[in-house]
């Protein structure tokens, strides 16, 4: 086999041991991230993981929840993301976007969660985010609005089909899990007031009966 022909394979097996390190590490991930009930350490712990799958350097998540925003940068300066706003991300990401395939997502899958790819430099500066830092955004039952950028790539590589195809998946789960945290969280806080005002009532009723009781007596 001359060495032009062997490098043929040697390269197949290169490509192959790659995408089964993403695949894996990915996977792993989410394993991982799916029993953590904290939404601010959901966004804490995405960044690290998927810089390494995907050999980037820098990376992003920022997610508008209500009136709460959560930020996490790696590589990159959190300031270039002061002019981000989920309307506005709503506005000319998610109408904007489109999925690894170049079609624009539409529609609720079963997770509930919306996403697709975007990597136009205009839309995304029309959004307040790096017109250099190509991403997924993602709706999660329309209370949930986010994006998740990458950048740093080795020679400015850009992102195969299958790797917008991970990341799309990914970050579909990622956004469920979030949604899920933030439902549990909702829930953790209305017990913990419900509970408040039962020892209040609890304090209220002892003190009427104890005047009560000195009335009477």
């Amino acid at each position: 086999m001359s060495p032009d022909n062997k490098s043929v394979p040697d390269a197949a097996a290169r490509g192959l041991g790659k995408r089964l390190f993403q695949l894996g590490t990915l996977y792993e991930t989410l394993g991982e991230l799916g029993g953590v009930m904290d939404s601010a350490e959901l966004v804490r712990r995405f960044p690290s993981p998927v810089m390494d799958a995907l050999g980037a350097g820098k990376c992003c998540l920022l997610v508008f929840s209500g009136e709460e925003t959560l930020l996490e940068c790696r590589g990159v300066d959190a300031g270039l993301f002061a002019n981000a706003s989920g309307p506005g991300m709503r506005r000319s990401i998610a109408g904007g976007g489109s999925d690894d395939a170049g079609h624009r997502e539409s529609g609720h899958r079963e997770s509930g969660v919306r996403r697709g790819w975007v990597d136009d430099p205009e839309i995304l500066a029309a959004a307040g985010l790096p017109g250099d830092m190509p991403g997924v955004w993602f709706v999660a039952d329309e209370t949930v609005v986010g994006f998740a950028g990458f950048g740093g790539r080795p020679a400015r590589k850009g992102f195969s089909g299958e790797e917008k195809e991970y990341l799309l998946t990914f970050i579909e789960a990622f956004a469920a899990f979030f949604r899920n945290a933030r439902f549990f969280e909702k829930t953790a806080g209305l017990n913990r007031d419900l509970e408040a005002r039962n020892r209040e009532l609890g304090e209220t009723l002892e003190t009427l009966l104890k005047c009560r009781i000195e009335t009477e007596g």
